[in-house]
């Protein structure tokens, strides 16, 4: 292949990976959903097998697809958008995100559960009694507000605004979430409502091990680690 042959297959593959980040934060691909296989993408998209190949992996090492074997490429998180930090884009180092997520938010519902008035608990509950875990879409969204809520408790901006310049595309979704069975999601949930419990008993250290652990667990269900 020549020099300008690779340069432009390579700008192909930018332009099939980005319009494909713009359906799935327009939700017209959902988390949890499978692309439509490769052939199919090539056609749709006026570009050659391999092309769609190249932006297959770009999306999957910024954490934003997943392949398994014999079942196909699945979308797990919603995309950041791109500028909305000044630090990498969460799905680029999905280790290193988790990492500090747990840093974070950690002492995030610490703090919560030493501020939190009534009124903040039954938002917290309301938001994992509300979730449609049958849809990943709507599952991640729940996911990304219950967290989002902890950091507004605190009461300080700086958390919210930290949590937020992450955003939803933080969420990760596992790849057993992917499949039939919802183990997976109904442990995750029961994390949250464990930091709940915390929070609204003011107790601000098993508030901070509850997050911590939760977000670790993440890890584990990711089968990412720093």
């Amino acid at each position: 292949m020549s020099f300008h042959g690779g340069a432009e297959q390579a700008r192909a593959s930018d332009r099939v990976a980005e319009e494909l980040l713009l359906l799935i934060r327009r939700d017209r691909i959902s988390p949890g959903s499978r692309l439509a296989p490769e052939t199919r993408l090539a056609v749709e998209f006026g570009v050659s097998r391999t092309v769609i190949r190249e932006a297959i992996s770009r999306l999957r090492a910024r954490g934003v697809l997943r392949s398994e074997q014999g079942r196909g490429t699945f979308v797990l998180t919603i995309p950041t958008r791109a500028g909305a930090a000044s630090w990498p884009v969460a799905g680029t180092d999905v280790a290193g995100m988790l990492e500090f997520r747990a840093s974070l938010e950690s002492e995030s519902a610490a703090l919560a559960a030493r501020r939190r008035s009534p009124l903040h608990v039954r938002r917290l509950t309301a938001i994992l009694d509300g979730a449609d875990l049958s849809s990943p879409a709507a599952a991640v969204e729940a996911d990304w507000e219950f967290h989002r809520e902890i950091a507004r408790t605190t009461g300080n901006g700086y958390f919210v605004a930290a949590l937020e310049s992450l955003g939803p595309g933080s969420i990760m979704v596992p790849p057993a979430r992917l499949g039939e069975d919802d183990a997976a999601l109904a442990r995750a949930w029961e994390e949250h409502r464990a930091v709940i419990r915390a929070i609204a008993n003011g107790d601000a250290m098993t508030a901070g091990a509850a997050m911590r652990a939760h977000l670790h667990n993440s890890m584990d269900r990711v089968d990412v680690h720093p």
